[in-house]
């Protein structure tokens, strides 16, 4: 009996010690994203901008295939419910109002799962930008792509294929990155993008008049 009780007396003992271990992991977690989150606000607030001139050929993949959305009231259930499971209804809520601001949604599939997106605005759109835009320059931002899906090249290959559709001869393509980003630095770069400056950051309430809220 004694013997039984010193084992659940161990057992407990060492159940209460990985909680423990899990809970410090946690803090020091948290911890080390907000030090990283101030880090990067305080010493890499910056953007690096690029641009896009052409040409703009189509993209050809046979494992993906690519959708574009210019009212939300287009987006189909399956991708509404796809970006809320992956993120959550803030992120939708948010998709939604880029579209009803003026932009265009892209997006590519993978058998039938979205796997990436990225939004496209003209340059008639906008107050301000890093850059002056002519009225049919396009702006690429929003690129994301989710985690089963990484590493597949889908991103450059959703952005070559948007700026194929979206883009009009003798105009060119803007795009805006974190200087820390640099998964979104490669896929912006393999799509064609050179860079051209690195700026502050600005605001979605100064680039078109209006918040995300």
């Amino acid at each position: 009996m004694a013997e039984t009780t010193a084992k659940q007396t161990s057992m407990s003992g060492e159940g209460a010690s990985a909680a423990s271990t899990l809970l410090s992991r946690s803090l020091f977690g948290r911890a080390w994203r907000r030090a990283l989150w101030f880090y990067r606000r305080r010493f890499q607030n910056r953007c690096h901008v690029f641009v896009h001139r052409g040409p703009f050929p189509p993209e050809h993949r046979d494992d993906c295939a690519f959708h574009r959305f210019d009212r939300f009231d287009d987006v189909p259930q399956d991708v509404r419910d796809a970006v809320v499971a992956y993120r959550d209804a803030s992120q939708l809520e948010m998709d939604a109002k880029e579209i009803r601001d003026g932009a265009t949604m892209w997006g590519a599939s993978c058998d039938g799962v979205l796997a990436s997106v990225v939004f496209t605005r003209r340059g008639r759109d906008f107050r301000r930008w890093f850059l002056p835009l002519r009225p049919d320059d396009v702006v690429v931002f929003r690129l994301r792509t989710y985690p089963a899906f990484r590493g597949r090249g889908l991103a450059p290959s959703l952005m070559r294929q948007a700026l194929h559709e979206y883009m009009q001869e003798g105009n060119d393509a803007y795009i805006d990155c974190r200087v820390y980003n640099k998964p979104s630095i490669r896929s912006i770069t393999k799509t064609g993008f050179q860079r051209i400056a690195t700026m502050k950051p600005i605001r979605r309430e100064e680039a078109i008049g209006r918040g995300l809220r």
